[in-house]
């Protein structure tokens, strides 16, 4: 056997022990902070697929939420044309029948007004 080097001494010393002891416990301690944060970042990874899964059905909601109102503003759209095409419609109706009213009502005041003067001229009669 190869004789030791000449600053190598076999003792075991307390700075020894100790030094094997911090070596021992640092490791533990690196294995451990290793394991807790990669416990604690698996942790953030299930949060965020949670989080990151519903995205395309939400999505896919928007969509449909999208067409629906598209759908129905196209709908409304052609309803109110069809209100306003009634209301045009009945609008020139109310104006025919408001016309033929005034003309009866000028009629009427005519033959009232000739009436009357027939009533005075009779009156002036002796």
């Amino acid at each position: 056997m190869p004789s030791p080097p000449r600053w190598f001494e076999p003792k075991v010393t307390l700075s020894g022990l100790i030094q094997i002891a911090l070596l021992v416990c640092s490791a533990f301690a690196a294995f451990y902070g290793i394991i807790g944060r990669a416990d604690g970042q698996a942790k953030d990874i299930a949060t965020l697929q949670q989080v990151v899964v519903p995205l395309p059905a939400m999505q896919t909601d928007l969509t449909v939420i999208k067409n629906t109102i598209a759908t129905k503003t196209i709908e409304r759209d052609r309803q109110f044309s069809d209100l306003s095409a009634r209301v045009d419609q009945n609008q020139g109706s109310v104006d025919a029948k408001l016309d033929k009213l005034i003309d009866g009502m000028t009629v009427l005041s005519n033959q009232v007004a000739a009436l009357t003067a027939v009533a005075r001229a009779q009156e002036r009669q002796p």
